[in-house]
């Protein structure tokens, strides 16, 4: 049966890293070491409870403390457990109708194997597999459904569409302390707190324009700005729970990026944001 892209660029990586680490054979740990660095795994994985860095972690001890050594000019072999995986994940793909193998059917497939590693560090972080695929399937729908980032809509970069806006006049004191703050390694969220109408915004729209003329210290240099759209998270849920996990994802995506500062308007609103009928 053919393979996604996804699926086949992951094998290959996988007999790559199992190659440098001089490995004999590819494990079903191997191969979740690598759907960790799978966006739309990793995504779910979150959402499902797990921490796919800490996973890695303890995959990449396993591999490295319990895999048999190969000699410097052997090619790595499947092991296996890995040709059960393949074995069980083309079944499912089949019987789904599906023409080709992906990722849900690798992960659907891995639990399967109960005595291996790969499941017990999964179980270990409290990760259950209905939940998981539930994940998977829903990023994939999702990813049909928006060309562009699903998440973009709930927190546009103000770098992209800021546009046609008046000069910061009367605040470079509180915008040279905001830069100050931000430029900090720890305790750096500046909180601007004010009357209506007196610029509290107006301090971030022209940090914005710092960013982009170029006027900034190097730790901002490149940096863009995303503010976080609280009444458009909250529209359409209706379950507790709901906006956390949108609001994790959200917040996963972002963290992605290279320099990212997430601007929270009316940041007070925060407070009981998400409950369903209880009191504060």
């Amino acid at each position: 049966m053919k393979v996604t892209k996804e699926v086949s660029g992951l094998i290959r990586r996988a007999v790559e890293y199992a190659q440098a680490h001089r490995a004999e054979y590819v494990t079903p740990e191997v191969l979740l070491l690598m759907l960790c660095e799978e966006d739309s795994f990793s995504d779910a994985l979150a959402l499902a409870g797990g921490d796919a860095r800490e996973l890695k972690e303890a995959l990449s001890g396993y591999i490295d403390n319990y895999i048999e050594a190969a000699d410097a000019d052997m090619e790595p072999e499947f092991s296996a457990q890995s040709n059960m995986l393949f074995a069980y994940a083309g079944s499912y793909a089949a019987n789904s109708g599906q023409k080709e193998l992906g990722v849900l059917h690798m992960v659907h497939a891995l639990w399967q194997l109960q005595d291996s590693y790969a499941v017990y560090f999964l179980a270990r972080q409290g990760v259950e597999e209905p939940q998981l695929l539930r994940e998977l399937l829903s990023a994939g729908e999702e990813d049909k459904a928006n060309a562009t980032d699903p998440w973009s809509e709930y927190a546009p970069c103000l770098n992209d569409t800021l546009t046609d806006v008046n000069p910061l006049i009367g605040r470079e004191e509180e915008l040279a302390r905001t830069i100050q703050i931000l430029c900090r390694k720890d305790k750096n969220n500046p909180l601007h707190i004010g009357e209506p109408g007196v610029g509290k915004t107006a301090i971030t729209y022209g940090l914005v324009q710092r960013i982009q003329n170029g006027d900034i210290p190097e730790p901002l240099a490149g940096a863009r700005i995303y503010a976080l759209d609280l009444g458009g998270m909250l529209a359409g849920t209706q379950y507790r729970g709901d906006f956390e996990k949108r609001m994790k994802k959200v917040l996963g995506a972002i963290a992605k990026e290279k320099k990212p500062i997430i601007y929270i308007d009316e940041i007070h609103n925060l407070a009981g944001a998400g409950a369903v009928g209880e009191g504060s």
